[in-house]
């Protein structure tokens, strides 16, 4: 795969989540966030960071808010209560994985 390609998916699947999700209706939420959102595929992987920063298409500030992206989905994953609609709703981890899902978003070229 081209770098292109990996660039792409990476900010594909980080446009996959943010603050908007709030808006949406619960049915849509559950879709996204426990059925669609794919934050254990390569395209967030620690190569790829390292190949997307080391080519210049993001930054170091980019790459620590992704990990920091996944190190708190890994928590939220852990917590079972916080798989919820209700949770979903109610915690400052989900607030803050969007966040910065929306500060990387906006840090992006495309």
């Amino acid at each position: 795969m081209d770098i292109d390609s990996v660039y792409k998916n990476f900010s594909e699947t980080i446009r996959e989540l943010g603050v908007f999700l709030y808006d949406e209706t619960d049915e849509k939420i559950k879709e996204i966030i426990f059925e669609d959102y794919p934050i254990d595929s390569l395209n967030l992987s620690n190569n790829v960071l390292e190949l997307l920063l080391s080519e210049g298409y993001i930054d170091s500030i980019t790459v620590e808010k992704t990990k920091r992206i996944l190190f708190i989905y890994r928590e939220i994953e852990a917590d079972n209560k916080a798989n919820t609609i209700n949770e979903f709703k109610q915690s400052s981890k989900w607030r803050e994985l969007l966040e910065l899902h929306d500060d990387v978003n906006n840090s992006l070229y495309i």
